[in-house]
């Protein structure tokens, strides 16, 4: 048997500790309102109605900063940017995705859309659910 890599290894200590947190880490559902590339097209009004979404992805990047963490989730016609906020999701849950979510984690995100101060398009999520651990 091959030798895994520390990546390797890091992740199956991740996914152990997933489990023995009682979370299932490759769920057997999910659900979706929009594609991604459908919420950047209707962006305005959709922010305008206050809409709560639900988007499904592939995590790309995780940028943390202390209580508040942007990532992008791409799925098969786009991506977005998600602002991870500890008020938001509350600080077990904020935590567990500091700690246990990576890059290229598949996830479901619900949330708001807003506009940062960059101008960049986001979803503000108020909660996720891990779908498969990479």
């Amino acid at each position: 048997m091959p030798k895994l890599s520390d990546e390797e290894q890091i992740r199956l200590e991740k996914l152990k500790k997933i489990r023995a947190a009682g979370t299932d880490p490759y769920p057997a559902k999910s659900t979706r309102t929009d594609k991604i590339s459908t919420v950047l097209a209707e962006f305005a009004e959709k922010e305008k109605k206050g809409e709560k979404l639900t988007l499904v992805g592939r995590l790309k990047t995780i940028r943390v900063h202390g209580g508040l963490t942007f990532a992008n989730l791409e799925d098969d016609s786009e991506k977005i940017q998600l602002a991870i906020k500890k008020d938001n999701v509350g600080a077990e849950k904020y935590q567990f995705f500091k700690d246990l979510i990576d890059m290229g984690d598949f996830v479901q995100v619900s949330g708001k859309l807003f506009l940062t101060h960059k101008g960049e398009k986001t979803l503000e999520v108020q909660e996720y659910i891990l779908l498969s651990k990479s």
